[in-house]
């Protein structure tokens, strides 16, 4: 779709993450058409006339990224429109976060080759998608010291070891595990479920961690760090 008669076009990008084995990890597609085919960039659509701009945002990462109903959390990012962005004339995008819990990261149905990158292993890309992501890891990284948003890539029961692993990948900093431990039960966020984790493992002497549950919305405001 091409900018025609000097029209701005909208588009959205969505710029997904997930965390698989302690590595923060962010969601890229390879390009099937002009400019830059064969170039990983981050899933994105023109917005249609009548299309809301969060359901643009939802189908981007179902048709493009191949992630049927995975987002645990979703929030606007920024406005990106500097003039000449896009090759094809002037393109104005309203970029999205989007975190997903690792288990429901699995991509099908989807022939834009999409694929999981660690963030520290991020391709060249097109456009003006590298300012974006890097302005969404720097997002991120704010909204988790005050909000609850870390919180999106865990199940609705967790340990305390897994939460601070999550916080570890998104903030790339290691936590004292007794510090932490007190931190998160000090603030009030987090409720014993009274059970502990089913351990898959036997022949070792590993612990069973105990259940919590959040006791705030995802993405609620407090300050945790």
């Amino acid at each position: 779709m091409a900018n025609q008669e000097g029209r701005q076009i909208v588009a959205v990008d969505t710029v997904a993450f997930t965390i698989v084995d302690g590595k923060l990890k962010v969601l890229l597609i390879v390009r099937d058409h002009e400019p830059f085919t064969g170039a990983y960039a981050i899933p994105g659509v023109f917005v249609g006339d009548a299309e809301p701009l969060e359901e643009a945002a939802a189908r981007v990462l179902r048709d493009k990224g191949g992630l049927a109903n995975a987002t645990q959390y979703i929030e606007q990012l920024y406005t990106f429109g500097l003039p000449g962005r896009d090759p094809r004339g002037r393109v104005i995008s309203v970029s999205y976060i989007s975190l997903v819990h690792a288990p429901n990261a699995v991509i099908s149905g989807t022939p834009s080759r999409a694929a999981w990158f660690d963030v520290k292993e991020i391709p060249r890309l097109p456009f003006d998608h590298d300012g974006i992501v890097k302005y969404a890891i720097q997002r991120l990284k704010w909204r988790v010291e005050y909000t609850t948003a870390a919180f999106a890539f865990l199940p609705g029961e967790f340990t305390i070891a897994s939460i601070r692993s999550a916080y570890e990948a998104i903030l790339d900093k290691k936590f004292d595990k007794s510090n932490f431990w007190k931190k998160m039960t000090s603030i009030g966020i987090v409720e014993d479920t009274g059970r502990v984790e089913e351990m898959i493992r036997r022949d070792n002497f590993h612990r069973p961690g105990k259940l919590y549950r959040l006791t705030k919305p995802v993405g609620a405001m407090i300050d945790i760090f």
